[in-house]
């Protein structure tokens, strides 16, 4: 089976062997760097003016953030938290919060002595949660449109030192199962029987989100295919290149019935390009020293030209909120550590960067178009043009198959810069039904991988022959031959 490293060999190997001195994995969390593994990650404070660490929350995280390792304390982690744009300072957060990596494959079960539905490639990150009275844990996956929940032991995972990026060129081997359809935009709940409520995975809506669709394990290849079919439920199996599981879903899902000869929509799910404003107040070029209550002890610092938001006053302090790049964190600063009122500088609208792929226009038309037209309607009027009849629901069926995986290259292809634009591709077709030339006379895009997935995806266009009506004595021999326009559109928006 392929294997995903997350962090480089050696460091795994090092790992490793740490973990069998020792006997355990717990004891052997010696990272230097750990990875913070959700969204709303809770961190507290620690001051030498603190007993230990405060209990209520300073703040935030966001996952895929690592950071080094001040110490340990039992199931609490010190860490030191540096940004340029907000909150520096050293804080706790729980071992719950920290993202692990499998180290090995993993058959997928949520009860011990339970048949094994699925299997895991090792590489994956998950978050662990504890199981009372168990030496198991109940491991999520982080990634991709699906959501797996499986049980781990303290051999299969170790702590995440970089935040692991799936590798297109890791093969899973042979016997791997197929899918054989595309899965559809709809959210779901894959379930662990027909009239069970026992959640396997959750699917979410398609990925649009650049960061998201980079570390999607599936990469642009989730599908799935449908083993059996009841009246109120169906089975089936959903596969990507890192894993595959089996459940139950309603019959009344779109999953559960075919889909439209057009395809899903590709488009289906994309959020708005909706911007943050920046905060509006902000720290002065000295910074500003953050405390948990009026005139208390530091606990960090707000850099200069941190942006914030007062929640509070009281007398020369005033109560702020700061929202930076990997996080927030909420305290008290003097309230001459601000610049005046209405003195701030520009910020620019934060816009959390989507990627798009659609194709935008099938358009055909004759390559000769002499004589393809009727009469017009009264005296000197001109000649009506005949397009030619052409049916495009298949060809947008094949095409929308493969949006998924340019989504996913796109994404990888705009780590630096701005890259967008569309690609038109020219087919002729004879009235055999034969491609007999393949162009590009556009291509805004400029960029070789998706140029090549875009001819790649239409050289399995197929094309049925189409019947050329006799041509009577004294017509003119007219040309049967057509071109098929495809324009693929891909845009990129936010920051």
């Amino acid at each position: 089976m392929g294997t995903r490293w997350s962090i480089r060999p050696f460091q795994l190997f090092h790992l490793v062997g740490v973990a069998v001195l020792l006997g355990s994995w717990s004891s052997a969390v010696l990272a230097d760097e750990v990875c913070v593994a959700r969204d709303d990650a809770p961190f507290v404070a620690v001051s030498p003016g603190l007993v230990g660490a405060s209990s209520a929350p300073l703040g935030r995280l966001h996952k895929r953030n690592c950071y080094t390792v001040m110490g340990r304390d039992g199931d609490r982690t010190r860490l030191w938290l540096r940004s340029s744009d907000g909150f520096q300072g050293e804080v706790e957060v729980d071992e719950t919060v920290l993202a692990h990596v499998l180290v090995d494959d993993v058959a997928l079960r949520i009860a011990p002595d339970e048949e094994p539905f699925g299997k895991i490639l090792s590489g994956a990150v998950v978050v662990l949660e504890p199981i009372p009275g168990s030496e198991l844990s109940l491991a999520r996956t982080l990634e991709g449109r699906v959501e797996l929940r499986f049980l781990v032991s303290v051999d299969d995972v170790f702590p995440a030192q970089e935040w692991p990026a799936p590798d297109p060129d890791d093969d899973p081997g042979s016997g791997w199962p197929e899918g054989t359809r595309l899965p559809p935009p709809e959210a779901i709940k894959l379930l662990d029987g027909r009239a069970s409520t026992d959640v396997r995975a959750l699917i979410r809506e398609p990925l649009f989100s650049v960061a998201d669709l980079r570390q999607d394990p599936a990469m642009g290849q989730l599908s799935y295919v449908l083993l059996d079919q009841e009246d109120d439920a169906a089975h089936v199996r959903i596969v990507s290149p890192t894993y595959w599981i089996d459940g139950w879903i309603p019959a009344a899902s779109s999953w559960a019935v075919d889909p439209p000869a057009r395809g899903w929509d590709p488009l289906q799910g994309k959020p708005a390009a909706a911007g943050a404003a920046p905060l509006p107040r902000e720290v002065g070029p000295k910074g500003a020293a953050l405390s948990l209550e009026p005139k208390g002890d530091s606990v960090g610092e707000l850099r200069p030209g941190a942006r914030v938001r007062v929640v509070g006053t009281q007398g020369g302090w005033v109560e702020v909120s700061c929202a930076f790049e990997a996080g927030e964190a909420r305290g008290w600063i003097e309230k001459k550590r601000l610049v005046r009122e209405g003195k701030e500088s520009t910020a620019a609208v934060a816009i959390e960067r989507i990627a798009s792929v659609h194709v935008d226009k099938a358009v055909a038309t004759w390559v000769n178009p002499e004589g393809h037209s009727k009469p017009g309607e009264g005296e000197g009027a001109e000649p009506i043009p005949i397009a030619p009849e052409i049916d495009l629901e298949p060809i947008y069926s094949h095409l929308f198959d493969g949006l998924q995986a340019m989504r996913w290259a796109y994404a990888d292809q705009a780590r630096s810069g701005d890259l967008g634009g569309d690609i038109t591709v020219r087919l002729v077709i004879d009235p055999k039904g034969s491609v007999t030339e393949t162009t590009v006379p556009v291509d805004k895009l400029g960029n070789d991988v998706l140029r090549g997935m875009v001819l790649q995806q239409v050289e399995g266009l197929e094309f049925s022959a189409r019947k050329v009506p006799r041509r009577r004595r004294g017509e003119p021999e007219l040309d049967w031959t057509i071109q098929l326009w495809l324009q693929f559109v891909f845009n990129s928006v936010g920051s």
